[in-house]
């Protein structure tokens, strides 16, 4: 009796938009019970177009940050190897003395 009735039905509700659809509007899913994806295929091209947004976005602030962070760090490492424009010697400051050997370890971008 199972068999008949799964074969009997034809539609599904989409559990994005609520609609009643035929089964040719789904995609196929081996692991649910009537083979089919429990949303559309309408749905599930909107949501995977707004994961990808949502993914470029994230990608495009962390570049951001990331070139930000490097920037702020050459800017230190300018700070420590000044050179004189008439004589060519190496300048430095105490300070950037002092935190050479932070600016130069490996989670130094990291505590920014």
């Amino acid at each position: 009796m199972e068999a008949a009735a799964k074969e009997a039905k034809t539609t599904k509700k989409c559990n994005t938009c609520k609609l009643e659809l035929p089964l040719e509007y789904f995609n196929k899913f081996k692991k649910s019970k009537d083979g089919h994806q429990y949303i559309c295929r309408e749905c599930s091209r909107e949501c995977s177009k707004s994961w990808r947004q949502q993914r470029a976005d994230a990608e495009q602030k962390r570049e951001e940050e990331h070139i930000k962070r490097m920037s702020q760090r050459l800017d230190a490492m300018n700070v420590i190897y000044r050179k004189c424009i008439k004589t060519g010697e190496v300048l430095t400051d105490k300070f950037a003395e002092v935190n050479l050997e932070w600016l130069r370890s490996p989670r130094a971008s990291k505590r920014n």
